[in-house]
C-alpha cells in the first residue's frame, strides 16, 4: 500500500508540472537512474557490551547487495519553474530522497519548496563503501535531506543560501555508552551489563551515575519517557565564494526543541519538568583544484549535534540532572561538545581513471554532574571518538558504467568515563574493509 501511494504521488507530481507545460509546449523532463551494487569484505574487531572477560571478538562480514545509493528520479524545467523527484532503494524498500519545486524569482535568485539537501550538507568525498556514505559520519557534516523552504541567490562568484527546515526533536535514544550507565540500576533482570557491574567494588559502583534512576537522556524510552515539542523551524545558512582554483564555504545552523520529562520516581511521581534543548553547528569547507589534482577539507564544531539530527558517528546525547527538587523546576541540562574534520586529495589520470584518499575524525565530549540521593553533586565526564581512512580508484569501463575498488580502516577508539574516584574505558573495536562498488547510470 505504501509503495502504491508513493507511485501515485510521483505520477501526480509529474502531472502537475507536465500538463500546464504541455499546453504551452514548454515542458522539458529528463529521467535518470543509478544502480549501485556493493561487494565488500570486512575484518571486524567488535566491542562486547555484555561485560565478559573477553571484551573484543573478531568477526568477518561479507556484503553482496544492492546499496541504498541506488535511485531513480526525474527533473522538470518549465521556464521559471523547475522540479525534481527522486526515490531510492532503502534496505529492500522504496524511500523518498528528493521532492521539491523551484521558482526562479530572479535571474540569479531561487526559491525551493520541498525536500532536498540542506545548506549545511558537506558532500565532498568520493568514498563509496558502506552504502556510499561519503564520510558523512566521519568528519563531513550532514543532517539529511529535510523538508524546507530555502532561498538562494548568486552574485557572480558569490553564492548564499538560507533555509527554514523541519525542526529536529532529538534522536529519541542515548548512544550505547550512555545507555550503559543508565541501565545498570543495581542489577535489574534485563541488565545486559550486569557482568561488568558485578566486577566493580563498592567504591566504583558508587561512582557510576547510572544508579540514579531519575537521571535521563533526551527521549529515552522508559518509565521516565521524555516528550519532545517544537515551536520554531530549524534555521541553516551558507555562503560560498569562488576564488578561481580555490572555493571557500562557511555554514551554520541552529535548532531548538522542548523536552518534557515525566518524573516517575520517588516523591515526584507524576510531575513534569520542561527543558529546552538547543543545538547549533558552524563549519567551513575549502576545495582546491589545479589541473588533474584536487584537495578538499572541512572542519566543524557544534553543540548537541546528536539532538540536531546529524550523522556523526556515535555522538553523545544531552544529559539532564534533575537535582533533588526536579518537580519544582530545579535541574540542570548539560550540553555536549562535538567536532569533526575531514581532509582528502585526488588525482585524475584521464577520463577513465582517477584516485582519491581521505582521512576523517570525530569526537563528542560531555562534562556533567549527577546529584545523588543525599543531594551531593558528583562531576563526571564522557567522551567518544572515531576515525577512518580510505583509498579508492574510480575506473570507467564505458559511458555510465564504473567500478570503485576501495580499501580503508575505521577505528572506533574508546568510550571513556571519568569520575572523581573511578575511571572506565571501553575499546569499541575497529574494522578493516575492502571491496568494490559497481555503478551503472541510466
Amino acid at each position: 500500500m505504501k509503495k502504491a501511494l508513493i507511485v501515485l504521488f510521483a505520477m501526480a507530481f509529474v502531472a502537475v508540472f507536465t500538463l500546464p507545460a504541455m499546453a504551452a509546449d514548454k515542458a522539458e523532463w529528463s529521467f535518470y537512474g543509478m544502480s549501485r551494487f556493493e561487494t565488500r569484505s570486512s575484518d571486524v574487531e567488535t566491542s562486547d557490551w555484555t561485560g565478559t572477560n573477553d571484551p573484543l571478538r573478531d568477526d568477518r562480514d561479507t556484503t553482496w547487495d544492492l546499496t541504498d545509493g541506488s535511485r531513480i528520479g526525474a527533473r522538470g524545467d518549465w521556464g521559471h519553474i523547475m522540479g525534481r523527484f527522486e526515490w531510492g532503494y532503502n534496505d529492500g524498500d522504496l524511500a523518498q530522497r528528493h521532492l521539491y519545486g523551484i521558482w526562479r524569482w530572479h535571474e540569479n535568485g531561487f526559491l525551493l519548496i520541498g525536500q532536498s539537501y540542506t545548506p549545511t550538507a558537506v558532500l565532498i568525498s568520493n568514498a563509496h563503501l558502506f552504502d556510499g556514505l561519503g564520510m558523512i559520519d566521519m568528519g563531513a557534516f550532514y543532517a539529511g535531506r529535510v523538508p524546507q523552504i530555502k532561498i538562494e541567490h548568486n552574485w557572480g562568484a558569490f553564492h548564499a543560501e538560507i533555509a527554514f527546515l523541519r525542526p529536529a526533536s532529538g534522536t529519541n535514544s542515548a548512544n550505547d555508552f550512555q545507555s550503559y550507565f543508565t541501565t545498570i540500576n543495581a542489577g535489574g533482570e534485563d541488565n545486559a551489563h550486569l557482568a561488568h557491574w558485578n566486577s566493580l567494588n563498592a567504591a566504583e559502583q558508587a561512582a557510576v551515575p547510572g544508579l540514579i534512576a531519575t537521571t535521563r537522556f533526551a527521549g529515552e524510552d522508559d518509565d521516565n519517557a521524555a516528550e519532545a515539542d517544537t515551536t520554531l523551524p530549524k534555521i541553516e545558512a551558507m555562503i560560498r565564494y569562488n576564488f578561481g582554483p580555490l572555493t571557500a564555504r562557511l555554514f551554520g545552523g541552529w535548532n531548538e526543541y522542548e523536552m518534557t520529562i515525566n518524573i516517575a520516581d520517588g516523591d515526584n511521581n507524576g510531575q513534569e519538568v520542561e527543558v529546552d534543548v538547543d543545538s547549533w553547528v558552524v563549519g567551513t569547507v575549502l576545495e582546491f583544484a589545479m589541473g588533474p589534482f584536487y584537495a578538499k577539507g572541512t572542519v566543524y564544531t557544534g553543540e548537541n549535534l546528536n539532538d540536531y539530527g546529524c550523522a556523526q558517528n556515535d555522538a553523545l546525547s544531552v544529559w539532564w540532572d534533575p537535582g533533588v527538587n526536579a518537580a519544582d523546576g530545579v535541574g540542570t541540562l548539560y550540553d555536549v561538545d562535538d567536532w569533526g574534520w575531514l581532509i582528502l586529495a585526488g588525482f585524475k589520470v584521464n577520463d577513465m581513471l582517477s584516485f582519491e584518499a581521505g582521512y576523517g575524525e570525530v569526537e563528542s565530549d560531555l562534562d556533567a554532574t549527577y546529584t545523588d540521593a543525599a543531594g551531593d553533586g558528583n562531576p563526571f565526564s564522557l567522551q567518544t571518538g572515531a576515525d577512518r581512512w580510505y583509498v579508492n580508484a574510480t575506473i570507467t569501463l564505458a559511458q555510465g558504467v564504473s567500478i570503485i575498488p576501495e580499501v580503508g580502516h575505521t577505528d572506533n577508539q574508546e568510550y571513556d568515563f571519568r569520575a572523581a574516584d573511578y575511571g572506565y574505558a571501553v575499546d569499541d573495536g575497529d574494522e578493516t574493509f575492502y571491496g568494490i562498488t559497481w555503478k551503472v547510470n541510466f
